[in-house]
């Protein structure tokens, strides 16, 4: 009898859909396959379907573990700083289009570090919140002539008649 597998390899257990339990065991493979299928933003459902069991057992196997989700997460994190770190090397080697895609990347990252540095104002305690560095900001930006720069003051139109 043929078996029938899954579009990632695993064979579909014969009582798939059917009722009951189908014994579906947690292994390290099929871990971190749910893992990257959760970081390809797929559901319940979807993972289900791809790995060849139903939805309520994909969440009752992997999903009721809290630490799923931050893992999925944590493995994008490591993959992009291992890129960056390649990517880095590539640039201090002399490679012309690794070093523009680093600039790129940094320039993505840190949007706030363009242009003028905000001025500091002092503050009791010596921190300033999110609101007053804003505030400051805004400020910063107005002095320079920005576009969104509050308009001058209209001028006092004084008239020299003699009577």
């Amino acid at each position: 009898m043929p078996r029938e597998f899954d579009l990632l390899g695993d064979p579909i257990p014969e009582n798939f859909g059917a009722a009951g339990r189908n014994g579906h065991v947690v292994t390290k493979e099929s871990y971190n396959k749910v893992r990257l299928l959760v970081l390809a933003g797929m559901d319940a459902k979807q993972i289900g379907e791809e790995i060849g069991i139903s939805a309520p057992t994909v969440r009752k196997h992997y999903f009721s573990r809290r630490s799923i989700k931050e893992a999925a997460g944590r493995v994008l994190v490591e993959q992009r700083a291992r890129m960056m770190i390649l990517l880095d090397q590539a640039a201090a080697e002399g490679n012309v289009a690794a070093q523009k895609e680093m600039l790129r990347l940094i320039d993505a990252l840190e949007p706030g570090m363009q242009g003028a540095a905000v001025p500091e104002r002092p503050v009791a305690g010596g921190r300033i919140g999110k609101k007053a560095a804003r505030q400051i900001a805004a400020e910063a930006h107005a002095a320079s002539g920005g576009k969104y720069a509050p308009p001058a003051q209209p001028k006092l139109v004084v008239s020299n008649r003699d009577g």
